[in-house]
């Protein structure tokens, strides 16, 4: 199995981490107590859950904090995976809210699921057995160097389950063995290239580099007079656009003269052409008077004067200006009429607008409001179903209660007992163990002298020996301690069950509070709905009504802008009679 990455928050000293860890060996370095055990015990955490923890899961979550996040990336047996697990605070206590494993075609969800998975399915063993095969606390390290030999392999075999202590030991030799290849290797491979650095001296490549030099010093001093004839080429080559650019300045202005003689060419033909029209047009002139004389005869006749003489049209016309300014005048004043009906008119009809357009608005309110009730009442529908569903997750989980060896609100303290007592009895199980050795050595000893039959050091008999009087004390006293191993292991094994059953009451009881709290927000919700409800459809039913009122009072207004319209209408067609009558004097005016 190899870690790949470790995404932490809010764990323990870690606010936010991100490890990647490369291909090699990893090592982590820091002072005691700032967090290096913790990386570890938190991949443990992510494994295996709770069980793994020093600890509770409020000592996992950093101080202050009410959530924790772990993710592990890890690949075992080729395939990889990626464990998450999240925790929150609620109702004082720390519960798992998210726990998922995912594989390439394994996805598992649950706390429990997970464990047991990742024990069972992938590295067949437990959270205990795990820690003591990747992890060895400080305080053992100093426990398993002043050990003696015998309790040195014990130790060894209890931390590691294997008891391959030999097999360990010949691979270090192995890997001794191999250093020294690779370092003969090594040391072969630089005499070789002792050896190529001689040919390579043997070659005088140092007077073929001379060489070389003194031929690209020659081959600059060329590049410096190629680029010298450049320049030169380059300023004769400008000097001969510039005179180009001149000439062809000389022949435009050329082209432009010859063209402005051109045009002052058809100008003169244009001239002469336009005196000799001139001319024949000074004749049609002088023929046009007669005629216009004798046209003034005609309109004398026709404009009723006597003469075509300034009396008597300045008499004629004084006459007519008389009446015009009395017909003006009368225009002017159904003008006046006019303007002011089709002003009224206007504002009426905008009048009517406005209401038409205010009783529109409250009927979209109106709407609107509808609408509003009818989504909160969906809205209100569907809290009550959730509500149902609340209040029946809430009773399951008192009547799983009501099964369970404690009553709900207990179940903290009951999970702690149960703790301490596993406590109590790890402790008693070390000690018994303890003296389970302690009487086994006294045994083996004793029956190693029996077999010799006197004393290796003082060659007496050991018959009467002390050590061998007890041998049968001795016997059926590590017969009970192992009967005794036995018991407490087993009862061990009772208080890990429960404590297991006990964590998930403590998450049910987090879960009852919760959906209490939320079984709260969502009736007062509800209410709330209700109310708006009937607020909406009350306010939607006054604007209908005011909306009603805005469209009579509209329709009254339409009739009396119609009335106005009438009216501008007859003085608008009175002014056309009065422009007839205006026309007919300007008419005779003009005659």
């Amino acid at each position: 199995m190899k870690f790949d990455r470790l995404r932490l928050r809010n764990f323990k000293p870690y606010a936010d981490t991100d490890l990647q860890f490369t291909d090699g060996v990893t090592v982590i370095h820091g002072l005691n107590g700032s967090g290096k055990s913790s990386l570890l015990e938190a991949c443990f955490f992510a494994l295996y859950g709770s069980k793994a923890l020093d600890g509770t899961l409020d000592d996992a979550v950093t101080t202050g904090a009410d959530e924790t996040d772990v993710e592990l990336w890890f690949t075992h047996a080729g395939e990889e995976y990626k464990i998450t697990r999240e925790l929150r605070r609620s109702g004082g206590s720390i519960s798992t809210r998210t726990c998922v494993l995912e594989g390439a075609d394994t996805t598992v969800e649950g706390a429990r699921d997970v464990r047991e998975f990742v024990g069972e399915e992938l590295l067949r063993m437990d959270s205990e057995a795990f820690r003591n095969c990747a992890y060895i606390r400080q305080g053992e390290v100093n426990r398993l160097i002043n050990a003696s030999p015998r309790e040195r392999q014990e130790m060894i075999d209890d931390l590691l389950q294997l008891g391959k202590l030999e097999e360990y030991r010949e691979r270090a030799r192995d890997a001794r063995l191999g250093v020294e290849d690779v370092l003969a290797d090594k040391r072969g491979g630089l005499n070789k290239l002792d050896e190529q650095i001689e040919r390579k001296e043997a070659k005088e490549l140092h007077d073929r580099l001379n060489e070389l030099e003194s031929e690209l010093s020659e081959l600059d001093d060329e590049i410096e007079r190629f680029e010298g004839n450049r320049e030169d080429a380059r300023e004769t080559r400008d000097e001969a656009e510039s005179i180009i650019e001149q000439a062809e300045e000389r022949e435009s202005e050329l082209e432009e003269l010859n063209e402005e003689i051109e045009e002052l060419e058809a100008s003169i033909r244009e001239t002469e052409s336009e005196r000799e029209e001139l001319l024949e047009e000074i004749t049609e002139i002088r023929e046009r008077i007669d005629e216009r004389e004798a046209e003034l005869d005609d309109l004398a006749d026709d404009a009723g004067i006597d003469a075509a003489t300034e009396d008597a049209v300045a008499a004629a016309r004084e006459e007519l200006d008389e009446r015009e300014a009395d017909l003006r005048e009368q225009r002017q004043e159904q003008r006046d009429r006019v303007t002011s009906l089709e002003s009224d008119a206007e504002s009426l009809e905008d009048e009517a607008e406005r209401l038409r357009e205010q009783a529109t608005e409250k009927r979209e309110r109106a709407d609107e409001l509808e609408q509003e009730a009818d989504d909160a009442e969906a809205d209100r529908d569907d809290l009550r179903d959730e509500l149902d569903e609340v209040t029946r997750e809430r009773e399951e989980i008192e009547a799983r209660f009501a099964d369970a060896p404690v009553e709900m609100g207990e179940a903290e303290t009951h999970r702690e007992s149960l703790r301490e007592e596993l406590d109590e009895r790890q402790a008693e199980i070390e000690e018994t163990v303890g003296d389970l050795a302690s009487a086994r050595d006294r045994v083996e000893e004793a029956e190693e002298l029996l077999e010799e039959g006197h004393c290796p050091e003082c060659g007496q008999p050991v018959e009467d020996s002390p050590h061998v009087d007890t041998l049968e004390a001795d016997r059926e006293r590590v017969e009970a301690l192992s009967a005794r191993l036995g018991k407490l292991n087993g009862r061990k094994e009772e208080l890990k069950a429960d404590i297991e059953d006990a964590e998930s009451l403590v998450e049910a009881e987090s879960r009852a509070e919760m959906l209490s709290e939320r079984r709260e927000t969502m009736t007062e919700r509800v209410e709330e709905l209700e109310a708006e409800i009937e607020s909406d459809r009350a306010e939607a039913e006054e604007l209908l009504e005011a909306a009603d009122e805005l469209e009579a009072d509209a329709e009254e207004t339409e009739a009396d802008a119609e009335e106005k319209a009438d009216a501008a209408e007859e003085a608008r067609e009175q002014v056309a009679e009065l422009d007839e009558g205006l026309d007919a004097i300007e008419e005779r005016r003009e005659r």
